[in-house]
């Protein structure tokens, strides 16, 4: 008879492949981060159905109805699950959970990377529906980073150029991100093995903000990578903002059920 196995449930790793597994637990830490936080209104209805329905978009006082989105334009180059890239697109909304007060929160509708650690990571951890793409990202007195995927099928891209130092913000930020996690059955195709809305908070800070003048661009009509499907109607200006510093993902804030 051959050996048996000897792999047993108390010699696993956190994560596949448990024998050398890819991330270690939150939290995440980065240094020298730099962010751009792009917030534009786009189309509430085409928000609405990309949004759970245990989430409500966020009001805006505007002249006629409108969704607040953002995109994220970011390079990380020192981190605990390596150097990376990224490019994201979030809703902003406010989440009601079954008991206790509402908040503010962001509810990730697409997110691309450039490795898989990062990529695995936050999809498996947090639910972030994160994919690989080629992301660019050039800073300087103007920033500017795109997203391809493939590589050459441009599917965002952003202009920034640095103003003024925003002195009156908080020396730390704390943001709370709303994600889906969805882990597919393999013997029933309608019914998921795991469905979850995940809340993670995510801390910038200590670092420094700086206003400035934000140009955005959703281009084409991918399937595989449907950004276009929030268009940008308008820039809001006095929220286009550059971050430099340290950042975190503290842990997981809540975790329902669906």
């Amino acid at each position: 008879m051959g050996l048996q196995g000897q792999l047993t449930k108390d010699k696993f790793g956190y994560s596949i492949p448990v024998n050398a597994p890819m991330y270690k637990p939150f939290p995440v830490n980065y240094k020298d981060a730099e962010v751009l936080s792009i917030t534009y209104l786009t189309d509430p209805k085409a928000a609405s159905k990309l949004l759970p329905d245990q989430l409500e978009l966020a009001d805006v006082p505007a002249p006629k109805p409108a969704a607040i989105a953002v995109a994220i334009f970011a390079h990380y180059p020192s981190s605990t699950v390596g150097e990376y890239e990224e490019v994201a697109q979030v809703l902003s909304c406010t989440y009601k959970p079954r008991s206790g007060e509402s908040r503010q929160v962001l509810y990730a509708v697409n997110f691309h990377v450039t490795t898989d650690e990062a990529m695995t990571a936050g999809r498996e951890i947090a639910g972030f529906p994160k994919k690989i793409g080629r992301i660019r990202f050039k800073s300087g007195e103007t920033y500017r980073s795109s997203l391809e995927r493939p590589a050459k099928t441009q599917i965002c891209s952003c202009k920034f150029t640095r103003g003024k130092r925003i002195k009156n913000l908080k020396i730390t930020d704390v943001k709370e991100y709303v994600s889906l996690r969805v882990i597919p059955n393999p013997e029933k195709q309608a019914e998921p093995s795991l469905c979850q809305l995940v809340g993670s908070y995510w801390e910038l800070g200590p670092g420094k903000y700086w206003n400035g003048n934000a140009k955005l661009k959703i281009n084409g009509s991918s399937k595989a990578d449907p950004y276009h499907l929030l268009p940008v109607h308008q820039v809001v200006a006095d929220r286009c903002v550059l971050f430099k510093g340290k950042m975190s993902a503290k842990g997981i804030s809540f975790v329902q059920n669906l």
